[in-house]
């Protein structure tokens, strides 16, 4: 397969199977979703809502915010637009957030609510250029932040008009940068990693060719557990679940993992070799103490 634009191939692969479903997460303890084609036109109203904000091409764009829908479809949007896609860890502390907007030189920056949305916050006010700040669900903020503007991304999605998909696509070369995934590396600050559009569709379609030869391509269901900000959970729980038309289904925390892979029961899982370590010890404890 030849290199790829990660948002093209996402609108290939939606109109492909638009009916299909995709997303999934819990919303006041019910797992709800969204098909491709929803999916799809959610990116396309998110891209026409941020460039309205202000992100043109080759912007870049903080998402600091736990794993949920609203996360991959803002990855997506911003891609769309030929904006960078810039993570920052949810348990980043505000200086930490302050680094990474300041050193990608974001203009803004993408949240949730409640602590992750305070701290910020906290850290667009003191940033030389990330003036904008916008928040998944209705802000409200402790602090009253007076040198940024703080917006609803529900309210602001809900103003914009479903664009054109070629009105609104950025002119994208695959060695264009997709994304800088923030690392501390071998020690000092955290040290942004430029990563291509060619270099990650090229990991995706090598893993996916594995899976193939293991007949584990079709009719797939990821449990999205790690951070979507590592670049691990980016690539494979996110990009790789697109490129095979599969579904993906956001764990609720790590202390849900359990009931959550009863719930969902995915087929596959991006995970480190801790997990299952610690799953397989809670399944033969709980074996012993039946008898």
């Amino acid at each position: 397969m030849s290199a790829v634009i990660l948002s093209d191939q996402f609108f290939d692969i939606a109109a492909a199977q638009s009916a299909k479903p995709f997303l999934y997460e819990k919303v006041g303890g019910v797992w709800q979703g969204r098909t491709y084609g929803e999916v799809a036109n959610d990116v396309l109203r998110a891209a026409s809502m941020l460039r309205a904000l202000g992100v043109n091409k080759g912007d870049r764009v903080v998402i600091g915010s736990e794993n949920c829908m609203n996360w991959s479809i803002a990855d997506l949007a911003i891609m769309t637009l030929g904006a960078l896609v810039v993570p920052s860890y949810s348990t980043n502390t505000v200086a930490d957030h302050l680094h990474v907007i300041n050193d990608s030189g974001a203009v803004l920056a993408i949240t949730s609510v409640g602590e992750l949305a305070e701290k910020m916050a906290a850290a667009c006010e003191k940033s030389k250029a990330c003036k904008t700040l916008v928040c998944f669900d209705d802000p409200a903020l402790k602090a009253n932040p007076k040198s940024i503007t703080v917006k609803s991304w529900n309210k602001e999605m809900a103003q914009v008009d479903l664009p054109h998909l070629d009105d609104i696509r950025g002119k994208l070369d695959p060695d264009d940068v997709s994304c800088l995934i923030y690392t501390s590396g071998t020690g000092g600050q955290p040290k942004g990693v430029m990563l291509t559009h060619r270099s990650i569709s090229a990991n995706v379609e090598g893993v996916r060719q594995m899976l193939e030869r293991a007949d584990l391509v079709k009719d797939q269901r990821f449990l999205s557990l790690l951070p979507l900000s590592h670049s691990y959970e980016h690539t494979g729980g996110l990009h790789l679940p697109v490129r095979m038309g599969a579904e993906i289904w956001y764990c609720e925390s790590v202390d849900q993992v359990s009931s959550n892979l009863q719930e969902a029961q995915p087929t596959l899982m991006i995970a480190v070799p801790r997990l299952y370590e610690v799953l397989y010890d809670r399944i033969e404890r709980g074996l012993k103490a039946k008898g």
